[in-house]
């Protein structure tokens, strides 16, 4: 930008450049004050995803109301340039700060606790800096300290010529690239690999390594020889560079340097109070500098005879340790498999020297069968069908991998040689599309003559097990869960073959662990816990099962006994990361050292953001992203005036309840349940409240609270399961899914209903799930199943069940003025999925925009504003999956 006022900004000097625009120091002429002005360059600005990224600065920024974090003022276009006018601050950067030889450690902390504030408070809400640098904080003439350019990460990547280790700076995103600064990047962020909170940790470390010794902590002749020792080298101590750091301030700063984000500070927030404590200490003058080396003298030779003996001692107990340690190996976590895209399913040959898994590729187009060696090497593709292929079981004797090929709605049983060639088709599934990701759809008998699989009788009929013989295709059912249950999801043989672990949901959120025999008799419950259990196994003497589940919250794995007659209290497997599904069980290869029992799990990332859709009749304007974090926001729902979006996100840890403007700004929290999964959320039509459902106390039920914050109520105490919440159009009534007639119907209840008085009252016999009020007042849609794609509707005084409009899929329909509007997902892989609008009057269905990437996931996924202008959306940024491995597990 040339011209010397941008807006009704009067430019006064430039203040500086980088890779994303130039900064310059303006004066607000509507408000006599001081601002800088970062205008994005004219390269960016020829390019989307420069823009994004430009935009996402200033409403991560934004989000963040803190006293050392910089202020926005203003995001704006003037004359097709992007402008965020912030806080003008009057000081200078730490890189123009820092000589040398560092600066007073006293100096140093001082600093330091206020970065490590502001960016608890970034990593409260969800953001992750990427970029903690010298030059990205800011310090004024009274020492308070700004933290500059969040969500704004210099890109950088790895030239084609590695040998010559160049490291070319870009001024927008290309696939692979590395985010960051490469003196300050965590190993994970160096090496392109997936990156939380902790990642800023490490570079939160490399910052205060540098203030204190004036020198960087790694560093290399090239700069790939710097990325090698930030992965690879660990930096000089803090106190052999500078002997007047106190050693307490040392550990601090190097435990921020391990190079394993579990062995960091695991939260930054934690970080601060250690440093607070020191800076403390160190005005109170308690804190001291090491002591300087005493000189040797003549009593040397005792202590070095003392050292002697003590040698001799450690020696021994040495020798008595490592002959225990034979018997009892240490415990660890390792990745498996670190591809990009999905690995899931995972199954073992019978040496226990191979594995087949699902995978999505390495461009992630198409889900096949690979099959590896344990210890490494390429991944051989063994199926090559464009259909899914899903839930591989390698059989007892090793010639056979059977797997499930879904193509659309249709799936069915094959059966394949694990060295490839011709596949020979088993048997056909009944069982629907949607569920694939929650089962493991396969198994074989201890016999290895037949397959235990996850099927269905029909569309109405629970989930069972069936017993599929492999010679002749003959169909024996197995488990026989209620009726008006959604049934088993996973069922594993004993290692004995004659127990069959179950994986039962009695509704489409709460599970519990059965045993039963495998001829159908004596089914036991093991679990009472009512939450959700993604797989099961057996520990190879068939004593416990192990399992995953959420009931703390995030799924990780837990091991219960198998063998006790009542119920079984799950105990916590250590060292499994959060998102840690299916567990499989099984021994080291044939033939090597004190083969042991390993067990494998799927960790899964999934980093999904809202996006916004503006649009009116034959036009349609970019999507952009609304609200971003490093978690999981969805549910997206629009305010009844179209200014305010409320959802679900997991940016704290927990699934809550937030709120924010329709472009993403003020961002506030509703919601502290901590530990029980809270979502759904659903506008009131004057905007003043909120219905959600939450499992504070244990079930699912449903809650209220104001809009601008307060104590939530829970409305509805029934002991069965009661979620997704819908209002009446005149916000009397609130409807909702109850399970508590025996299977999912459509209830109401009023919304100023307490201890459940008046009662609440049943609408539908016919099943149903997601009810919405129509506009008019006069019926309330729902869902009919949530393995089902009909949408249905019933006068809100009750009577006829009608069947509106299908295909619809759950959470992604909503009304407008103009009908009811659902995307249609026939065709999941395309990027842009059409979204329909039915107009009710005449029952006509067309086509009125598409939405990019939309996510597919079951949750409440897309809402519309009552007028029709504006649409939000679930998004996935970063969707992964690794298979990882507890070695030694016991």
């Amino acid at each position: 930008m040339r011209a010397r006022t941008i807006s009704h900004y009067e430019i006064v000097d430039k203040l500086g450049e980088g890779g994303m625009g130039v900064v310059y120091k303006a004066r607000d002429t509507h408000l006599d004050r001081f601002v800088a002005l970062k205008v994005l360059s004219d390269i960016n600005a020829l390019d989307s995803e420069g823009r994004m990224r430009f935009a996402q600065e200033a409403r991560s920024a934004s989000a963040l109301n803190h006293s050392n974090i910089i202020t926005i003022y203003e995001v704006g276009t003037e004359d097709g340039s992007d402008f965020i006018a912030m806080e003008y601050v009057d000081g200078k950067t730490l890189d123009e700060m820092i000589g040398s030889h560092g600066l007073r450690y006293d100096t140093a902390l001082k600093y330091a606790v206020q970065i490590a504030d502001a960016l608890a408070a970034a990593h409260s809400a969800g953001i992750v800096h990427r970029d903690i640098k010298p030059r990205n904080v800011l310090v004024n003439g009274r020492g308070m300290v700004k933290v500059l350019d969040f969500g704004l990460a210099k890109r950088l990547f790895l030239s084609a010529d590695a040998s010559s280790g160049a490291m070319e700076e870009v001024p927008h995103t290309r696939e692979g690239v590395v985010l960051g600064t490469l003196s300050y990047m965590s190993p994970e962020q160096a090496e392109g690999r997936p990156i939380d909170s902790r990642s800023d940790i490490f570079s939160f470390g490399a910052l205060l390594y540098e203030m204190v010794t004036g020198r960087k902590p790694f560093s290399g002749n090239s700069r790939l020889a710097t990325l090698a020792a930030i992965v690879r080298s660990e930096p000089v101590p803090v106190t052999q560079v500078r002997d007047d750091v106190p050693r307490e301030l040392e550990r601090i700063i190097m435990r921020c340097l391990r190079k394993q984000p579990a062995k960091r500070f695991q939260t930054m927030a934690d970080l601060k109070v250690a440093l607070d404590e020191i800076r403390e200490e160190s005005d109170s003058g308690k804190l001291a500098p090491p002591p300087p080396p005493k000189p040797p003298s003549r009593q040397k030779w005792i202590y070095a005879g003392l050292g002697v003996l003590a040698f001799l001692a450690g020696f021994f107990a040495w020798w008595v340790v490592r002959a225990g340690s034979e018997q009892s190996p240490t415990v660890r976590v390792v990745p498996l498999t670190t591809y990009p895209g999905n690995e899931s399913r995972v199954t073992f040959s019978p040496d226990g020297s191979q594995m087949a898994f699902s995978w999505n590729g390495p461009d992630q187009d198409n889900v096949d069968i690979y099959v590896r060696l344990i210890n490494g090497g390429m991944a051989l593709r063994l199926t090559t069908d464009p259909g899914e292929d899903l839930s591989p079981a390698w059989s007892p004797d090793g010639r056979i991998v059977a797997f499930v090929r879904r193509s659309g709605r249709s799936a069915e049983i094959r059966l394949v040689s694990p060295l490839g060639g011709p596949e020979r088709k088993l048997a056909d599934l009944a069982f629907p599309p949607p569920f694939y990701s929650q089962v493991r759809l396969l198994a074989w008998s201890h016999d290895g003559d037949s397959l235990v699989a996850i099927d269905r009788e029909s569309d109405k009929s629970p989930l069972s097990a069936f017993l599929i013989h492999v010679a002749t295709g003959n169909k024996t059912r197995l488990s026989r869960p209620p009726e008006t249950a959604l049934g088993d999801t996973v069922a594993t043989p004993s290692p004995d073959g004659t127990r069959l672990a179950l994986a039962r949901w009695s509704t489409s959120s709460n599970a519990d662990l059965y045993i039963q025999r495998f001829d159908g008799s004596g089914l036991r419950r093991v679990t009472a816990d009512e939450k959700r259990i993604w797989g099961v196994d057996w520990t190879s003497d068939g004593r416990e099962l192990v399992f995953s589940s959420n009931r703390s919250g995030t799924p990780l794995i837990w091991r219960i006994s198998a063998t006790e007659s009542g119920l079984g209290s799950p105990r916590l497997i250590s060292g499994t990361e959060g998102d840690a599904w299916f567990p499989v069980i099984y021994s080291s290869p044939a033939g090597s050292r004190n083969r042991r029992d390993q067990l494998v799990y799927e960790h899964n990332v999934r980093e999904i953001n809202i996006w916004r859709q503006a649009f009116s009749t034959g036009s349609m304007v970019a999507p952009v992203p609304v609200i971003v974090s490093t978690k999981v926001d969805t549910a997206p729902q629009v305010s009844p005036d179209g200014k305010r979006v409320v959802f679900a996100s997991t940016r704290t840890g927990n699934s809550e309840i937030w709120t924010a403007d329709i472009d993403g700004g003020e961002l506030g929290q509703l919601t502290s349940f901590r530990d029980a999964y809270s979502g759904s959320p659903r506008w009131s039509p004057d905007g003043r409240w909120i219905a959600f459902d939450s499992m504070d106390r244990g079930n699912r039920d449903v809650w209220v609270v104001a809009s601008n914050g307060g104590v939530p109520r829970r409305l509805t105490t029934d002991a069965a399961q009661e979620s997704r919440p819908g209002w009446s159009q005149n916000g009397e009534w609130i409807y909702f899914m109850s399970d508590r007639s025996g299977s999912p119907q459509i209830w109401r209840i009023a919304a100023t209903a307490t201890a459940e008085w008046p009662a609440p009252v049943q609408l539908t016999k016919g099943g149903g799930e997601e009810p919405q009020e129509s506009l008019d007042g006069r019926y309330v849609y729902y869902m009919k199943a949530r393995d089902r794609r009909d949408l249905w509707r019933i006068p809100v005084e009750g009577g006829e069940e009608t069947l509106v409009w299908e295909p619809v899929w759950m959470g992604y329909w909503s009304f407008s003025e103009r009908g009811i509007l659902a995307p249609d997902f026939s065709n999941p892989r395309e990027s842009h999925i059409p979204v329909r609008l039915k107009n009710l009057a005449t029952g006509s269905v067309t086509q009125i925009l598409s939405l990019e990437k939309p996510m597919l996931d079951g949750s409440a996924g897309f809402s519309i504003s009552r007028s029709g202008s504006v649409a939000v959306y679930t998004r996935p940024e970063r969707l992964n999956s690794d298979l990882m491995m507890i070695e030694n597990f016991r």
